[in-house]
């Protein structure tokens, strides 16, 4: 399932990134591409943090829009659980921008990416990552051409596939065995984006 997930989120990305490049080639007017830096804020509930309480997550992401609609994001977010563990969602999604009203663009992206937490109990440090994949549906308020900033707001189900372990007894001793468990993890957020370079997107 796994390697699955992960072969699904290459191809997406690589399709995404062949299709803007051939386009562009057929363009040759066509802009260069433009990158974008993001800060966000976010409240998150889920199960994969202490039975569906609020959590604030904030965090960063990276935008390169390749052209004709298409972009790759990698971000970087942190959610504060119960001390003393701390959480991190990584992932690297492709963007696909929608018809726009205005300045107002709305989009839909995904990918695949990691939950890795920590916790540090009595001086022991203890770690365990899990594969996720981010469904987000968004909108962008765009001043860019003007000032190069915007704002950002979306709606994001994070889809972890958590190992757990289940010990199970096997005649006089024990057996540990992984387990799968799919969870949800709701988050809306909302940040600033910041234009650094190429064209307008």
């Amino acid at each position: 399932m796994k390697r699955t997930i992960l072969s699904l989120a290459i191809a997406l990305v690589l399709t995404a990134a062949g299709s803007s490049r051939a386009q562009e080639s057929a363009n040759p007017k066509s802009e260069a591409i433009a990158l974008e830096i993001g800060l966000n804020a976010a409240g998150l509930k889920g199960d994969s943090f202490s039975d569906f309480e609020t959590r604030l997550l904030v965090g960063g992401m990276v935008l390169a829009n390749l052209g004709s609609g298409w972009g790759v994001e990698a971000g970087l977010d942190m959610v504060w659980v119960d001390q003393p563990a701390t959480s991190y969602l990584y992932y690297l999604l492709v963007q696909r921008e929608l018809p726009a009203l205005d300045r107002i663009e709305p989009f839909l992206a995904t990918g695949v990416g990691g939950l890795t937490t920590r916790l540090d109990t009595r001086g022991v440090d203890e770690t365990r990552s899990d594969w996720l994949v981010p469904l987000v549906a968004g909108l962008r308020w765009s001043r860019i051409a003007e000032s190069h900033w915007g704002i950002r707001a979306s709606f994001t189900d994070y889809v972890v596939w958590e190992e757990l372990p289940l010990i199970i007894p096997v005649g006089g001793a024990t057996s540990e065995v992984g387990e799968t468990r799919v969870t949800h993890n709701l988050a809306f957020s909302l940040g600033l984006l910041f234009h650094v370079g190429g064209g307008s997107p």
